[in-house]
């Protein structure tokens, strides 16, 4: 039997085996969340986020360095439709440090 701490660590990851649309919609919020963080302009909705994603490159996602991230073209703008592109993790790393 489990015990409730277990249950409640459990149900803290139920999207972690949710559908594809509930881990995608996770992984929008976690981003524009991440935005806000680090006081970066947001002005990406839903809709847009997934037409982005349907159109990113083949590959792995996570965090190797060959890995697809999502990165802004010109830091000084807002995340926006018309300023992000998909580069590997550590090409992206590599861009914003210079």
């Amino acid at each position: 039997m489990q015990t409730q701490n277990q249950i409640r660590k459990y149900k803290g990851h139920h999207y972690a085996k949710g559908t594809i649309e509930q881990r995608l919609r996770l992984r929008f919020l976690r981003a524009r969340c991440q935005a806000r963080y680090r006081a970066e302009p947001w002005e990406i909705t839903w809709e847009e986020y997934q037409n982005i994603w349907d159109h990113r490159p083949p590959g792995p996602l996570g965090r190797s360095s060959r890995a697809s991230n999502m990165c802004r073209v010109d830091t000084d703008l807002p995340w926006s439709v018309n300023n992000v592109q998909w580069l590997p993790r550590g090409e992206g790393r590599r861009k914003v440090h210079k």
